[in-house]
Order: structure tokens, then sequence, then C-alpha cells
């Protein structure tokens, strides 16, 4: 079998995964610290950053998908997809940022998931322009 090179979705699903990684980590320190064994004992700041957990897990997986078969169907239109795949990870930091707990202000959240779903409606148009294509 012929090894495929899928360079654009190898770094961004690093990227993200670290992203993800970060943010598990930073869910678990909150619960230790407080002494939360299971869930989020309704307090605040814990159920933002599982919250912003979820929405990672949520979003980038379906993203990732669609960067890969543009990636492999899209010979001629790889600066868009490294384009496309950078500004979803800016999106991602974004959301991620607000969702530290830190007192960032409310519009990392909002550009980030602005920026998320702008890129995701993107990556669905490059896929369908893909297969018009034939």
């Amino acid at each position: 079998m012929t090894p495929i090179s899928i360079p654009i979705t190898t770094l961004l699903t690093l990227c993200l995964a670290a992203i993800y990684l970060l943010q598990t980590w930073s869910v678990i320190r909150m619960r230790r610290s407080m002494k939360i064994v299971l869930g989020d004992d309704g307090n605040r700041s814990v159920q933002k950053r599982i919250r912003g957990h979820a929405n990672m897990a949520e979003q980038a997986p379906i993203f990732v998908i669609m960067i890969l078969l543009a990636e492999i169907q899209s010979s001629n239109n790889i600066s868009w997809i490294w384009t496309l795949s950078a500004a979803f990870l800016v999106g991602r930091i974004l959301h991620a940022y607000y969702f530290l707990d830190i007192g960032a202000h409310h519009r990392f959240r909002f550009w980030g998931m602005l920026l998320t779903l702008i890129c995701q409606f993107a990556a669905i148009l490059t896929l369908v322009a893909t297969l018009a294509r034939g």
C-alpha cells in the first residue's frame, strides 16, 4: 500500500489535539483543586471549563474529516485548504482561551465560534465544489 501524504490534516490534528489536551488538563486541575470527583458539583467555573472542552470535542472532529477529504481530493486547492485550516485553528484557540475562566472577555468566545462556523461552512462549500467538478 502506498502511503498518502496529508500534511495539512496531520498538522491541524496535532494542533487541535494539543488544545484539547490542555483543556482536559484544565478541567482536571480545577476539579482536583475543588475536590470534585465527578461532574461540576454546581460550580460555575468548572461548568464553564467543561463546556469549553465539550465544544472542542463537538466541533473539531467533523472539520478534521472535511479537511482530510478536501486535502485528498483537491490537489489544486492546497493553499486554500491551508488557509481554511489555519483560520479554524485560530478560531478554536480564541474559543478555548475564553473558556479557561481567567476573566477573558466574551469577545474571544464570540469571534472564536464565528470563525469556527465560517470555516466549517467554507469547508462544506469546498467539498460540494469538489463533488461538482467530479
